[in-house]
Protein backbone atom coordinates (compact mmCIF):
# COMPACT_ATOMS: atom_id res chain seq x y z
CA UNK A 1 0.00 0.00 0.00
CA UNK A 2 1.33 3.29 -1.08
CA UNK A 3 -0.32 6.17 0.84
CA UNK A 4 2.44 9.25 1.17
CA UNK A 5 3.19 9.77 5.08
CA UNK A 6 2.73 13.52 4.28
CA UNK A 7 -1.17 13.00 3.69
CA UNK A 8 -1.38 11.06 6.99
CA UNK A 9 0.18 13.37 9.03
CA UNK A 10 -2.10 16.17 7.27
CA UNK A 11 -5.33 13.75 8.08
CA UNK A 12 -4.15 12.86 11.28
CA UNK A 13 -3.00 16.48 12.56
CA UNK A 14 -5.61 18.98 11.06
CA UNK A 15 -8.36 16.45 10.16
CA UNK A 16 -9.15 18.12 6.64
CA UNK A 17 -12.04 16.75 4.92
CA UNK A 18 -9.73 16.63 1.66
CA UNK A 19 -6.99 14.87 3.37
CA UNK A 20 -9.18 12.25 4.97
CA UNK A 21 -10.85 11.88 1.08
CA UNK A 22 -7.54 11.13 -0.06
CA UNK A 23 -6.42 8.83 2.54
CA UNK A 24 -9.43 6.97 2.02
CA UNK A 25 -9.20 6.72 -1.64
CA UNK A 26 -5.46 5.78 -1.68
CA UNK A 27 -5.60 2.78 0.76
CA UNK A 28 -9.75 1.45 -0.36
CA UNK A 29 -8.69 -1.05 -2.82
CA UNK A 30 -6.30 -2.77 -1.29
CA UNK A 31 -7.82 -3.23 2.11
CA UNK A 32 -11.18 -3.89 -0.11
CA UNK A 33 -8.92 -6.76 -1.99
CA UNK A 34 -7.25 -7.95 1.45
CA UNK A 35 -10.96 -8.39 3.02
CA UNK A 36 -12.36 -10.42 -0.27
CA UNK A 37 -9.26 -12.82 -0.17
CA UNK A 38 -10.23 -13.30 3.33
CA UNK A 39 -14.18 -13.15 3.74
CA UNK A 40 -14.00 -14.72 -0.23
CA UNK A 41 -17.89 -13.05 -0.48
CA UNK A 42 -17.98 -9.47 -2.41
CA UNK A 43 -20.43 -8.06 -0.31
CA UNK A 44 -18.42 -9.16 3.05
CA UNK A 45 -15.52 -7.24 1.49
CA UNK A 46 -17.21 -4.22 0.78
CA UNK A 47 -19.10 -4.22 4.26
CA UNK A 48 -15.75 -5.16 6.44
CA UNK A 49 -14.35 -1.87 4.24
CA UNK A 50 -16.97 0.27 5.17
CA UNK A 51 -16.03 -0.41 8.48
CA UNK A 52 -12.77 -0.58 8.10
CA UNK A 53 -12.55 3.34 7.09
CA UNK A 54 -15.32 4.02 9.40
CA UNK A 55 -13.15 3.06 12.80
CA UNK A 56 -9.66 4.42 10.73
CA UNK A 57 -12.06 7.66 11.03
CA UNK A 58 -12.69 7.75 14.35
CA UNK A 59 -9.23 6.93 15.47
CA UNK A 60 -6.95 8.42 13.57
CA UNK A 61 -6.09 10.86 15.68
CA UNK A 62 -4.07 7.68 17.88
CA UNK A 63 -1.95 7.36 15.33
CA UNK A 64 1.68 8.19 16.71
CA UNK A 65 3.62 7.30 13.54
CA UNK A 66 2.12 8.20 10.22
CA UNK A 67 4.47 5.52 8.68
CA UNK A 68 2.92 3.10 10.93
CA UNK A 69 -0.48 3.65 8.99
CA UNK A 70 -0.44 1.08 6.43
CA UNK A 71 0.01 -1.90 9.41
CA UNK A 72 -2.24 0.29 11.70
CA UNK A 73 -5.06 -0.26 9.11
CA UNK A 74 -3.89 -3.35 7.96
CA UNK A 75 -4.42 -4.80 11.50
CA UNK A 76 -7.66 -3.36 11.76
CA UNK A 77 -8.89 -4.93 8.70
CA UNK A 78 -8.33 -8.03 9.47
CA UNK A 79 -9.85 -7.58 12.52
CA UNK A 80 -12.85 -6.44 10.79
CA UNK A 81 -12.62 -9.77 8.72
CA UNK A 82 -12.26 -12.08 11.95
CA UNK A 83 -15.59 -10.38 12.85
CA UNK A 84 -17.39 -11.05 9.78
CA UNK A 85 -15.86 -14.49 9.68
CA UNK A 86 -17.48 -15.41 13.52
CA UNK A 87 -20.65 -13.42 12.54
CA UNK A 88 -21.21 -15.97 9.60
CA UNK A 89 -20.45 -18.93 11.77
CA UNK A 90 -22.90 -17.54 14.12
CA UNK A 91 -25.34 -17.35 11.80
CA UNK A 92 -24.89 -20.83 10.20
CA UNK A 93 -25.46 -22.06 13.85
CA UNK A 94 -28.39 -20.59 14.33
CA UNK A 95 -30.34 -21.42 11.10
CA UNK A 96 -28.98 -24.60 11.69
CA UNK A 97 -30.45 -25.05 15.05
CA UNK A 98 -33.51 -23.77 13.68
CA UNK A 99 -34.21 -25.99 10.89
CA UNK A 100 -32.63 -28.91 13.18
CA UNK A 101 -35.64 -27.83 15.44
CA UNK A 102 -38.30 -27.43 12.79
CA UNK A 103 -37.50 -31.04 11.28
CA UNK A 104 -37.42 -32.79 14.88
CA UNK A 105 -40.76 -31.22 16.03
CA UNK A 106 -41.96 -32.55 12.57
CA UNK A 107 -43.67 -28.92 12.10
CA UNK A 108 -43.91 -27.84 8.52
CA UNK A 109 -45.37 -24.45 9.40
CA UNK A 110 -42.89 -22.53 7.34
CA UNK A 111 -43.68 -22.48 3.40
CA UNK A 112 -41.36 -24.93 1.54
CA UNK A 113 -39.47 -22.02 -0.02
CA UNK A 114 -38.76 -20.55 3.44
CA UNK A 115 -37.10 -24.24 4.46
CA UNK A 116 -35.29 -24.01 1.13
CA UNK A 117 -34.03 -20.56 1.92
CA UNK A 118 -32.86 -21.84 5.17
CA UNK A 119 -31.33 -24.70 4.09
CA UNK A 120 -29.05 -22.73 1.18
CA UNK A 121 -27.65 -20.72 3.76
CA UNK A 122 -27.26 -23.52 5.77
CA UNK A 123 -24.90 -25.19 2.69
Amino acid sequence: MRVPEELVERAVRTGEREALAALVAAAQSDIFHLLLSRLGDATEAEDATQETFRQVLESLKTLREPRAFPGWIYRIALDKARQARRARAAEKRTLSALAARTSASGEHAMHPAEQAEIREKVR
